[in-house]
């Protein structure tokens, strides 16, 4: 019992273990996955003079994964650059052809919302099914997973490479499509708005 949250209508949360903690625990509790924002996360037309069109956005020394990608790959392939924002951050995803994400814990994150929004495939690492992320994502319809740090860089060599763009392409669209349709601030305002409604 968390009795600093009683006096609440709705707990909103994007995790959904936590959700379901939470309503064991007798709260009105919403499964609400991350989303993008539209007006940042976007495919934007004047695109950055940088050369990595592999990208992340933990920022150095945020996650061994992605400091040894980095090291293997080399700063003109895979860049990994944090501090970001508003436009800046939305024009650094949409200049990247993947985004690679490395979750800390195996959840969920925003990223995978915002880069697909921004045109980017997303690349991750297999997310347990307790996440529900295969009821929000399609493995190799709109999303990609790797098991491994060899088999994220040898997705990403095939992606990046004449033979696997046409495919890239088609499984960033449909990302894109999936989440500018269903997962933006829009729809969460709509969420909530929904909700109150049922209490009136």
């Amino acid at each position: 019992y968390l009795p600093h949250l009683k006096d609440y209508d709705l707990i909103l949360t994007p995790d959904y273990e936590s959700h379901l903690d939470y309503q064991l625990l007798g709260y009105n509790c919403k499964h609400w996955p991350h989303f993008a924002d539209s007006t940042i996360h976007k495919v934007h037309p004047v695109k950055d003079n940088l050369t990595a069109k592999v990208r992340s956005t933990r920022g150095p020394n945020g996650s061994w994964f992605l400091d040894r990608l980095s090291e293997v790959m080399g700063p003109d392939k895979f860049l990994n650059k944090n501090n970001l924002y508003g436009e800046d951050y939305g024009r650094f995803l949409s200049c990247a052809k993947i985004t690679v994400q490395h979750s800390r814990f195996g959840e969920v994150t925003r990223r995978l919302f915002e880069a697909a929004c921004c045109g980017s495939m997303i690349l991750t690492d297999r997310l347990h099914k307790d996440t529900r992320a295969d009821q929000i994502f399609t493995e190799g319809k709109n999303i990609v997973y790797y098991n491994s740090l060899p088999e994220c860089i040898s997705l990403i060599n095939y992606y990046i490479s004449p033979e696997g763009e046409e495919e890239r392409f088609i499984i960033a669209s449909a990302g894109r499509h999936l989440v500018s349709t269903s997962h933006t601030q829009k729809q969460r305002v709509d969420d909530i708005l929904a909700e109150y409604f049922k209490e009136l």
